[in-house]
Order: structure tokens, then sequence, then C-alpha cells
């Protein structure tokens, strides 16, 4: 089990039931491990050191939480390369250069710029909303749907200050 959590009581549950199953624990942002995170023009830059070595990359998925998703990807790839068939460096990062998700943070028009998400809880609207801020820079036209089962109030604490206009 490749664990991206950083640490507190969740990580511990998460070794603790890991243990239970007898299955291996990897703490993808444990000892040995680095992780860091650099602003470009157009995003963001990661390092990520692993077991086999220092990770330079900017993942195809847009956002600072892909970074740290991304390297919980390779971490996966080097568990998965000790028991199985290795995955070579550069096959990981051209699969973190090529992954695609439509809808989250996708650009689908740039003039004017277009961005979609499927934000659906607090979490993702806490990363849409640090998007907005870092990278679109301003105040957007935010078109706002949820299921009446979500935490609405959560995600419009987040996300509504961020809208010029509000649909």
């Amino acid at each position: 089990m490749v664990c991206g959590v950083r640490g507190g009581p969740a990580l511990r549950e998460i070794e603790r039931r890991a243990a239970e199953r007898g299955a291996p624990f990897i703490p993808a942002f444990g000892p040995g491990r680095r992780f860091e995170i650099s602003r470009t023009g157009r995003g963001y830059r990661f390092a990520y050191r692993g077991e086999r070595g220092a990770y330079a990359f900017t993942p195809s998925l847009a956002g600072r939480h892909q970074g740290a998703n991304a390297a919980v990807a390779v971490a996966a790839a080097e568990a998965l390369g000790r028991v199985w068939r290795p995955v070579g460096k550069v096959d990981i990062l051209k699969g973190l250069r090529s992954a695609r998700w439509e809808g989250r943070l996708e650009t689908v028009l740039l003039r004017p710029r277009v961005v979609l998400d499927g934000a659906h809880n607090e979490e993702g609207a806490r990363a849409l909303a640090g998007y907005i801020r870092e990278v679109l820079g301003g105040r957007v036209v935010l078109v706002f749907g949820a299921l009446k089962d979500k935490d609405i109030r959560s995600m419009a604490r987040l996300l509504f200050p961020w809208a010029e206009t509000l649909i």
C-alpha cells in the first residue's frame, strides 16, 4: 500500500490497517524521500526523490495538488517494480506528462479562458480555489452546481469569494 498522507492520525490509521491485512506500507512522503514545488509562469514544476532517485516533472494534470498525486504515482510505480516488472524512469515521466482527466482543471478554451472542474467536495473546492488564486490570478465567472448530499456550505465558503459573477 503506497500512502500519500503526510502524517498525523490519518497516516497512523492507514499504517495500522495495512498491518492488519499483512500489506506492505510505503509512505510516499516518508524518510529518505523529498518533494519540492516551484511556481512557473503557467503552473507548477515538481521534484520528487523516491527509492530509485530523483524525478523532475510537470504533470499534464493542472494544479498544485497534482504534483503530490504524481509523486504518489511515482512511489507506487517504484513499489510495483520491486515485485513485478520495473517501470523505467522515462516511462514514469512520460505517464505523468500524458495523463488526462476530463473535467479536472481542464482548460477547454483560451479566449476567453474556460476551465472546467468537477470539484465535488471540500478538498476539491480547496484545490480549485487555490488554482484560481495562484494560476488564474483573480476573480472568475463561476458556474456552480452541487448535489444536495454534498457539503455545499463548505464548498461555497471556499469558492464564492473568487466569483466575479456567480451562476
